[in-house]
């Protein structure tokens, strides 16, 4: 592949973050739900299940996130999505009562 036509696959590809982004800003804002920050905002799926980086997603799956299943994720910021994914992990790792 020529240089122009690795310029055009990195234009397209950054035009569909800034999509992906902007898709996801508006639905759920633009700011951490936890703590408010605004710096490295992923999607966080609140029932402990496996979840993709929104990056990964295509256009058409964040649309459908964000159209039937919105109650089923928020924002957080990377630290507060690491510190969530712990406490997850702690949990699953306690031993439960009979």
């Amino acid at each position: 592949m020529d240089y122009n036509g690795r310029l055009k696959i990195r234009a397209n590809n950054r035009a569909e973050r800034v999509r992906k982004q902007m898709m996801l800003d508006g639905a759920y804002g633009m700011a951490c739900s936890m703590c408010g920050s605004t710096d490295r905002l992923v999607l966080h799926r609140l029932d402990t299940m496996p979840h993709r980086q929104f990056t990964s997603m295509s256009l058409g799956e964040l649309n459908d996130i964000t159209e039937n299943h919105k109650d089923d994720y928020v924002r957080l910021c990377h630290s507060c999505h690491m510190k969530e994914h712990a406490m997850i992990n702690k949990e699953l790792a306690l031993p439960t009562s009979i």
